[in-house]
C-alpha cells in the first residue's frame, strides 16, 4: 500500500487512487502520443483529461467518474494543465498492479505510487485559464464498431512513416489505404445500408495505441468531417472520445 507522503502538504484539491495501473497506465501512453499536454478538469464527480494538438486536428476527451478510482475526493473544481510525458515518465516503471495516488493541491501535483516513488509537478495553468478547443457538432451519417485489436493489426501494416491514411469503403468492405498498401479491416456490417466513405485523415494512425484500453470502438463518419471515435473502458466508468479532422485537398 502506498504511504502517506511526509511533505508538508497545502489545502488538496482533489485526490484519487487506483489499486491497479492496468488501464490508466497505456491510456496515458497513448493520449501523450497526440499531444504532449492535456488539461485536467476536475469536481466531485470525477475528472476529464482533454487536449486538442497545435494543427487543430485531433482531439481527444477522456472522462473517468469518481467510480472509476479506488477512491475519490474532490473538494473544489477547477481546470489545471499536465505535461503527459512527465506523467507516464513516472509511472511508466511500474508494474500494472501497482497502486498510484495521485494530489492536486495549490503547489502543483504530486504523484505516490507504489515503492515510495514520488514526483512532484508543478502545476503550468491554474485555474479556468487552460485552453479547451471547440468540439464541433454534427449528426454522422454512419456508425461502425470494431474492435481495436483489428483496428491494430490493420494499421500495423501500413507504412508506419506514412501521415496520411484513406479511410473508404469497396463493395461494403472497409479498407485502411497509404500510398502503397491497402489493407482489409475485420468489419461485418450489421444492415443492409449502403455505406460509403473515402476520406483521408493525418493522425489516425494513432489508434492503434488504444486496444489495452478498451476493447471495441464505435467510429461516427460523415463525409468530409471529423471521424468520431467513441470507447469504453475496460474498466467500469470510463469513457474516451477522439476526434480526428479530414485532411482537406490544401494540405497536399
Amino acid at each position: 500500500m502506498v504511504e502517506e507522503s511526509k511533505q508538508t502538504t497545502k489545502k488538496e484539491f482533489v485526490t484519487f487512487s487506483l489499486y491497479s495501473l492496468r488501464e490508466f497506465k497505456p491510456v496515458i501512453n497513448a493520449l501523450r502520443k497526440i499531444n504532449d499536454y492535456s488539461i485536467i478538469k476536475f469536481d466531485k464527480k470525477g475528472i476529464i483529461f482533454k487536449s486538442l494538438n497545435a494543427q487543430h486536428t485531433m482531439m481527444f476527451i477522456l472522462k473517468l467518474k469518481k467510480h472509476f478510482f479506488n477512491k475519490f475526493k474532490a473538494k473544489n473544481k477547477g481546470i489545471i494543465e499536465l505535461d503527459l510525458n512527465e506523467l507516464y515518465r513516472t509511472i511508466h516503471h511500474n508494474k500494472i498492479d501497482d497502486e498510484l495516488q495521485f494530489t492536486i493541491n495549490k503547489a502543483g501535483i504530486s504523484i505516490i505510487t507504489t515503492g515510495d516513488i514520488v514526483k512532484h509537478q508543478k502545476i503550468q495553468k491554474y485555474p479556468n485559464t487552460a485552453e479547451e478547443g471547440i468540439i464541433p457538432k454534427f449528426n454522422i451519417d454512419t456508425t461502425l464498431k470494431l474492435k481495436t485489436k483489428n483496428i491494430k493489426n490493420a494499421l500495423n501494416q501500413i507504412d508506419s512513416e506514412e501521415t496520411k491514411i484513406t479511410l473508404r469503403t469497396i463493395n461494403q468492405n472497409l479498407m485502411l489505404q497509404d500510398k502503397k498498401n491497402m489493407v482489409l479491416l475485420d468489419y461485418k456490417p450489421k444492415t443492409n445500408k449502403d455505406i460509403k466513405v473515402n476520406t483521408s485523415f493525418n493522425l489516425i494512425k494513432h489508434l492503434k495505441h488504444f486496444d489495452k484500453f478498451s476493447k471495441t470502438m464505435k467510429i461516427g463518419i460523415k463525409e468530409d468531417f471529423p471521424l468520431i471515435i467513441n470507447m469504453e473502458s475496460t474498466r467500469p466508468h470510463g469513457h474516451l472520445k477522439i476526434l480526428i479532422a479530414p485532411r482537406m485537398e490544401r494540405d497536399e
